[in-house]
């Protein structure tokens, strides 16, 4: 994810950086939780601030529509089976970075460890060039779109919580203003590979002006 600047941000998102970095003046960006290479403060994240990064999220190839503007947000456990999924492919390499990297850049934090059961948060530390930056981490997100579940963001981690064979926390978004990018399959359609199928084979129908831009509003998948 490329960096986004916090006055980015706040412009994108309605968010104050006056209510919500206090303690984080000097914060330069929002970047990737992958990019801090140390972790000095990690806050959960309210519902507010959730729902306003969401409500910012515009579609990548109409940037003036935002599907989520008049959206309810549910945090809840899910079972993945219950999901269709959007993309066809689970990548190897993601899965085994996900198990050994994840618990280790919040040592030192009393948090829920392992990605089935940690909840929305939001991270404070230096990048590793020393910058101050401020990260996100937001569980899979969920679209119901009539009576489906769609995955949209989060397969890595649904995928290796159904494997084991438990529960996931989700955050549940109804009352979206556009349909889905593509068609959702069953996870009975998505292989593990080891390198990213050609883009024609990642999605089925994908619509790309319909996809959510995510990285817009520093939520990086």
């Amino acid at each position: 994810m490329e960096p986004v600047k916090i006055e980015d941000f706040r412009n994108r998102t309605g968010i104050s950086r006056g209510d919500l970095f206090r303690s984080w003046q000097n914060s330069a960006a929002v970047v990737g939780l992958r990019e801090l290479a140390v972790i000095d403060q990690v806050l959960v994240m309210p519902k507010d601030y959730l729902a306003a990064m969401l409500r910012g999220v515009p579609l990548l190839g109409k940037p003036d529509i935002f599907p989520y503007k008049n959206a309810v947000f549910t945090s809840l456990r899910m079972d993945p089976r219950g999901v269709l999924v959007a993309q066809t492919f689970v990548e190897r390499k993601k899965c085994l970075n996900l198990l050994e990297t994840f618990n280790g850049k919040l040592t030192g934090f009393l948090l829920t460890n392992g990605v089935a059961k940690c909840t929305a948060f939001i991270a404070h530390g230096l990048t590793k060039d020393g910058v101050a930056a401020v990260a996100h981490y937001v569980p899979p997100l969920v679209e119901l779109q009539g009576d489906r579940h769609i995955l949209l963001d989060g397969t890595h981690r649904d995928y290796l919580v159904m494997t084991i064979g438990t529960t996931i926390e989700a955050i549940v978004i109804s009352g979206v203003s556009q349909q889905f990018p593509c068609t959702p399959v069953p996870w009975s359609e998505v292989r593990p590979v080891d390198e990213k199928p050609p883009k024609a084979e990642r999605n089925r129908d994908l619509m790309p002006e319909l996809f959510r831009d995510l990285k817009h509003v520093g939520i990086d998948g």
